[in-house]
């Protein structure tokens, strides 16, 4: 359990928060799985080589998901190393991408009714 404080200026108090989280991890086939649940997110992901021959990649996907928000953000990275091109050079290339998704004021509102 984590408790935090912060100052809340327009009520000129702090403002006291704890949350609660859950961590559960495991390791198989050379793959990390991971699901962590916390008082307010959901977060899963997966995490492993994809290729090990001459060129290696590396690969991983997380989610997370916030309910009571109704928003969520997706995370994809990518990890390549290239064999040996000519006298000692090698190529490496790092690709990522994320998404979050936060829902307008009024598609909340919509989807609420």
């Amino acid at each position: 359990m984590s408790k935090s404080q912060e100052w809340d200026s327009a009520k000129s108090a702090f403002k006291n928060s704890e949350k609660n989280a859950t961590t559960i991890t495991k390791a198989k086939d050379g793959n990390k799985y991971s699901f962590a649940v916390a008082s307010d997110a959901f977060k899963q992901g997966v995490s492993g080589n994809l290729m090990n021959d001459d060129w290696k990649v590396d690969g991983a996907v997380a989610l997370e998901e916030k309910p009571v928000k109704k928003e969520w953000k997706g995370k994809a990275t990518v990890s390549i190393v290239s064999p040996v091109l000519a006298e000692k050079m090698r190529l490496w290339v790092n690709v990522s991408t994320t998404y979050n998704y936060k829902p307008s004021r009024t598609q909340f509102l919509i989807s609420s009714f």
